[in-house]
């Protein structure tokens, strides 16, 4: 059997994979209740309807991180240049941990704010602490800041250990396994879609290869509509064609055989590492007409619905036991974005219809 590589630890518990998918030998530790009652706890505390109705554009600390997108973009007319970028940064972290954590970062020269900006940064939150484990939290003080806000947040103020669940984790098990979701998933991929968002097309360098050019930004005069819903399906295409996780690594925990193009069938036994590609499901012409197109009204019912079959979350629609607990506030907090942007610059290439 292949041997795979420990991936994603955690400087807490260094001995344990944080999204433990499977193991080289088969057993699959994602499925014997530790992932699940991490899930279970994660969208009981963190990600409910509280946390849905905090990530509102009407709440004052996204009306002021919104006001200063606004501005940015009056600015630049738009494009993501400038200060717009920053702009942006800063509504998505303030946005993020007020709607999760219902923490206000504060001033920007707080320890809370710079640690969040620190933890936005790949390398620092992602890299070194969870692929090369070579910065330990004990070093690190904003990964002892963040772990400090997290740890006493109003939501989880009261946390308590579900008895139902056998592997149910305690608050500092449960902590350190909230972290890397933030810095992985949140503050990875919520401003690698916003900028797939508001990146001109048409700003692209030829250089950058055909394949590139059409897949950044949405099409040049593209009328954004001013429905959240139609608004919704904007940004799920845009997610289609610019996946911020182009791929997810597993592995196999039991013999399974799969039909290779030009190849035929062929079997893999358990422990094999398995690429998962969204951008292939997501360019497959048997899962969407005229895939390669921007047609966000036309993939409609594939993009959401009960007949969705969108995977850029980690699920197939609404059905999946990894599916993001959060992207329905990703969505929503994207979408803020846009109007944002765009009802700041009428007279921009993608103005509203």
């Amino acid at each position: 059997k292949p041997r795979v590589k420990p991936q994603a630890m955690t400087p807490a518990f260094p001995s344990e994979r944080l999204f433990p998918l499977a193991l080289a030998n088969g057993n699959c530790p994602a499925n014997n209740g530790a992932h699940l009652a991490f899930r279970r706890q994660f969208i009981r505390y963190l990600m409910n309807e509280q946390t849905m109705a905090r990530c509102a554009h009407t709440e004052p600390i996204l009306q002021q991180a919104l006001s200063e997108v606004k501005v940015a973009a009056k600015a630049t007319r738009g494009d993501y240049a400038g200060d717009l970028p920053e702009a942006v940064r800063n509504y998505i972290l303030r946005a993020f941990f007020w709607a999760v954590f219902e923490v206000d970062l504060g001033q920007k020269s707080s320890s809370e704010y710079k640690a969040a900006v620190w933890s936005s940064s790949a390398l620092n939150a992602v890299v070194k602490q969870y692929m090369l484990g070579i910065t330990s939290a004990v070093k690190q003080p904003e990964l002892l800041t963040l772990q400090h806000l997290i740890m006493c947040c109003p939501p989880l103020k009261d946390y308590k250990v579900d008895a139902s669940l056998p592997e149910g984790p305690d608050k500092v098990r449960f902590v350190a396994q909230v972290m890397p979701v933030v810095f992985i998933a949140a503050l990875q991929g919520i401003p690698t879609l916003a900028r797939a968002l508001l990146i001109d097309k048409s700003s692209l360098s030829d250089a950058a290869g055909s394949d590139s050019a059409w897949r950044k930004g949405l099409p040049k005069g593209f009328m954004l509509p001013r429905d959240r819903e139609k608004m919704r399906l904007v940004v799920l295409e845009t997610c289609r064609l610019n996946p911020p996780v182009p791929e997810t690594v597993a592995v196999l925990t039991q013999r399974e055989t799969f039909e290779i193009s030009g190849v035929g069938k062929r079997s893999f036994p358990a422990g094999t590492p398995l690429l998962l590609s969204y951008s292939n499901t997501a360019l497959n012409e048997k899962n969407y007409k005229n895939a390669t197109a921007f047609d966000p009204y036309g993939h409609a019912s594939s993009l959401w619905g009960p007949e969705s079959i969108f995977n850029g979350f980690n699920g197939v629609g609404d059905k999946g036991d990894r599916l993001c607990p959060g992207r329905d506030l990703s969505i929503e907090l994207l979408i803020n974005l846009l109007e944002a942007v765009h009802s700041a610059t009428p007279s921009s290439a993608n103005s509203f219809a």
